[in-house]
């Protein structure tokens, strides 16, 4: 009767630790998932940010007078400001991917 009960309770500290890596397999594989999705967008157009520098200082140099060059430079700015946010977005689901995982584990 006591091996029995042995096996039944190691049996289901077994089916527990199973299923406790289930769910950080799948957490991990979310987690490499993101990542790689994360490396193709930053492969999709690394010189985008000089492309875009390069047109807006054109602009800025070709200013008849300082208020255009002024606006050029603002829009410089803001083409830049998209340009960053384009590049940061898949870091940012990196981070919530981590910080999810980190609770997990």
């Amino acid at each position: 009767i006591l091996f029995g009960v042995y096996q039944l309770i190691a049996k289901r500290r077994q089916e527990i630790k199973d299923k406790l890596f289930e769910k950080r397999h799948a957490a991990y594989k979310t987690f490499i998932t993101k990542l790689d999705d994360m490396a193709k967008a930053a492969r999709i157009d690394p010189t985008g940010l000089l492309k875009v520098v390069g047109e807006q200082m054109s602009k800025v140099i070709l200013a008849d007078n300082e208020q255009e060059s002024m606006q050029a430079l603002a829009d410089m700015s803001s083409a830049m400001y998209a340009q960053f946010e384009k590049i940061l977005q898949p870091l940012l689901i990196a981070k919530s991917e981590i910080s999810i995982c980190a609770k997990l584990v």
